[in-house]
């Protein structure tokens, strides 16, 4: 179920922070196999959607464009801390990778002020 499926992206998260590049691909394989199940639960989808952004940056950053936010974007922006932070973060990561210096700054200090609610 839907505890399942967060705790394979808790450790998808852990592979990609740690660059484990091989786990990383094999757990995003597993997750992409069961995540059709629970389309419903829109924190899921985001945080998965947010994870697979980071997925990408780790395995090829050169590959990342504009649009390469889109799919997070999609969805209402996050209330709970936990997700707020990743989404800030990363929203970060992808704004400074693609030249918008200010917006990164902004997100970046959202990030930082969330940072101190979540464990991590």
């Amino acid at each position: 179920g839907n505890e399942q499926i967060t705790h394979l992206l808790n450790e998808w998260y852990q592979e990609i922070r740690a660059r484990h590049v091989d786990a990383a691909q094999l757990l995003k394989q597993e997750i992409e196999n069961r995540i059709h199940n629970i389309e419903e639960n829109q924190t899921i989808l985001l945080y998965y959607s947010l994870l697979d952004f980071r997925h990408q940056y780790l395995i090829d950053s050169l590959s990342i464009s504009k649009d390469s936010f889109k799919q997070s974007d999609a969805y209402k922006t996050p209330t709970d801390d936990f997700l707020s932070y990743y989404y800030h973060f990363f929203k970060a990561i992808h704004s400074n990778v693609t030249g918008n210096h200010s917006l990164a700054k902004i997100h970046y200090d959202k990030a930082e002020y969330l940072l101190e609610t979540i464990p991590d």
